[in-house]
């Protein structure tokens, strides 16, 4: 079933349909332990959506100084080879490599520090050294005073099987998909002028 059909349910208002006991499991301690309700109830709801997701998925922290991962779903994991014990509480600038754009790791850079959306293509390595065509998608999520909060990473292989898949997903997914606690997601799409899915 398409991962984008659970995202109504699960991201609604007040994220009633989260997985609270998932996500604890899941995201790194160092912010569940010190965030609040609204953003542990996003983060339970997002989990939830991002673990019934075939594509390669990550949140970061946007309020502590470096951005540090807290959470990965398993495709994520399986691309690029790390566990989620590696990578949380990290940056994801150690998924780049020698053959990275500096033009691109520059724009990342510059829509993390001003939270700016951004789709940029990046060269990024595995853990085994494999270079991977990453098509790198931002999304930031701000809190009920309009602060930013959070930032969800999409990861789209390029020379991957199922790129078309994936690239129909990604752009699904960024249609619908609330850009603060406690939005609906269909209320977002159609103040953008996105559509949600129908399928």
């Amino acid at each position: 079933a398409n991962s984008t059909r659970l995202l109504p349910s699960l991201m609604k208002d007040n994220i009633s349909f989260g997985d609270a006991g998932l996500a604890e499991k899941l995201v790194d301690s160092s912010f569940a332990d010190h965030a609040g309700a609204d953003s542990l109830g996003w983060m339970a709801g997002f989990v939830s959506f991002a673990e019934a997701c075939a594509y390669p998925l990550c949140v970061s922290n946007m309020e502590t100084p470096g951005c540090p991962l807290i959470y990965v779903n398993q495709p994520f994991c399986k691309l690029w080879g790390y566990s989620r014990v590696d990578v949380l509480g990290r940056n994801c600038r150690f998924l780049q490599g020698e053959r990275t754009e500096p033009s691109a790791a520059a724009a990342v850079l510059y829509a993390l520090r001003n939270g700016v959306d951004l789709h940029v293509p990046i060269t990024n390595y595995t853990r085994a050294g494999a270079c991977v065509r990453n098509l790198l998608s931002l999304l930031h999520i701000s809190d009920r005073d309009g602060c930013r909060s959070l930032c969800v990473g999409m990861h789209v292989d390029m020379d991957g099987q199922h790129r078309e898949g994936a690239l129909l997903w990604r752009q699904r997914v960024w249609d619908v998909f609330p850009r603060a606690f406690g939005k609906s997601p269909v209320a977002t799409a159609k103040s953008s002028g996105g559509n949600a899915p129908s399928s």
